[in-house]
């Protein structure tokens, strides 16, 4: 698996309806990779249960020394770690890029935080921003 821009990560263990049915695979420890699903299609397929996905406001980034899958694993690791400290429990990867600084390699991963709940109101136990998914960020 090749990790892209756009790729949804999911924490294990979270509640998700009965009926949803979604492909995943590990990605890394606790956190599984949404197989072929973009943010509007797990908007989607979760309104159509009756639940919601919430996003929060703020992005997430990390920057890593090297570059390729592992790099995009380890700074995908330091922002779900991040996520799941504030409680949230999908993650959007949006930006990744490549770079060198005197020599040096590195990957700078850019991410926002989603919520998956049951009910229209957002479970707000973080304190943090937070607008019911829409088309946009």
């Amino acid at each position: 698996m090749t990790t892209k821009s756009g790729a949804m990560l999911l924490r294990q263990g979270t509640p998700l309806p009965r009926a949803l049915a979604l492909t995943t695979q590990s990605y890394f420890d606790g956190w599984r990779w949404l197989h072929s699903m973009d943010r509007f299609m797990l908007d989607r397929r979760v309104r159509d249960n009756q639940w919601r996905l919430f996003f929060i406001a703020g992005r997430m980034s990390a920057t890593v020394l090297g570059r390729g899958e592992s790099g995009i694993r380890r700074a995908a690791k330091q922002i779900a770690r991040r996520a799941r400290t504030k409680g949230f429990n999908c993650l959007e990867l949006t930006t990744i890029t490549n770079g060198s600084f005197l020599g040096i390699p590195f990957l700078s991963l850019t991410a926002y935080s989603y919520h998956i709940q049951e009910g229209e109101a957002f479970d707000n136990k973080g304190g943090l921003q937070c607008s019911e998914f829409s088309s946009g960020h």
